[in-house]
């Protein structure tokens, strides 16, 4: 009879694992590019970190702090051109780049 319980509760156990979904280990996923914005969300660890935007040349060109994980990145009046986005808290940092290929 313990046998049997025993192996109820490991074939229980076990399905329920089989059918868990992964976490997605991705710390940001990029919502929407239109209209010289860029709309993005990021992991709930970065609230309260920076997100930074460099040019070509490295030259940072805009810095805010996040308040929530959906932001929103407006180029309208930033010229045309390729940047790099930097978002980080403490010891975390995510790059990613976007191409604004609207003129300002």
């Amino acid at each position: 009879m313990k046998k049997t319980a025993v192996l109820l509760i490991l074939l229980i156990t076990s399905t329920c694992f089989s059918f868990a979904k992964p976490r997605n280990e991705s710390e940001h996923k990029i919502l929407s590019v239109k209209n010289h914005a860029l709309y993005f969300k990021v992991d709930k660890s970065f609230i309260g970190g920076t997100v930074e935007i460099y040019n070509a040349h490295n030259k940072l060109v805009g810095e805010e702090t996040l308040t929530s994980t959906h932001t929103t990145l407006d180029f309208i009046n930033i010229p045309m051109g390729n940047y790099t986005i930097k978002v980080k808290k403490v010891n975390n940092i995510i790059l990613f780049n976007y191409s604004n290929p609207f003129k300002s």
